[in-house]
């Protein structure tokens, strides 16, 4: 049953529509996120379709954005874009999931972001290990590799 991902999806949307979201929510509903994609991959695919896979990319875009800016100076933004990269090693056990989010330049960039930003360092692992997965993928767009903010957050 996958309702309990498209209630707390709708309420992840919800929240970012506000003009100014609740920290404290944001990070709550990506925590419990986090918590129920622990499960196997068959699940995972099927709560992120039942979402919408493009939706659920873009809401996790949103977070990172709202937060990798800010992340030096505010705790909720550590453990939401901390707990976001553990959604984003779930969701790379699935292969639809993952060829999707190898494909999505966007995504991508967001990733390459927390790489830049002040993140946690075993955070910023979390992404370049969900990068590397991605790389594989036949459907990745290898030209990221060429962009500078990628060759700078490995240096």
């Amino acid at each position: 049953d996958n309702e309990e991902s498209m209630i707390l999806f709708e309420r992840l949307e919800r929240e970012l529509s506000y003009k100014e979201p609740s920290d404290n929510h944001v990070a709550l509903i990506v925590s419990a996120l986090e918590m129920i994609h622990r499960c196997s991959s068959e699940y995972i695919t099927q709560s992120v379709y039942s979402v919408g896979t493009n939706t659920v990319l873009i809401l996790l875009r949103q977070v990172i954005d709202k937060y990798v800016t800010c992340i030096k100076h505010d705790g909720f933004a550590q453990h939401t874009i901390c707990n976001v990269a553990k959604i984003f090693s779930h969701f790379i056990k699935s292969d639809p999931i993952k060829r999707k989010i190898a494909g999505d330049y966007d995504t991508i960039l967001q990733m390459i972001a927390v790489l830049n930003s002040e993140a946690f360092e075993w955070a910023k692992i979390e992404y370049l290990n969900v990068l590397a997965e991605l790389v594989h993928i036949e459907d990745f767009n290898i030209d990221i590799i060429k962009c500078h903010a990628f060759i700078d957050a490995l240096i």
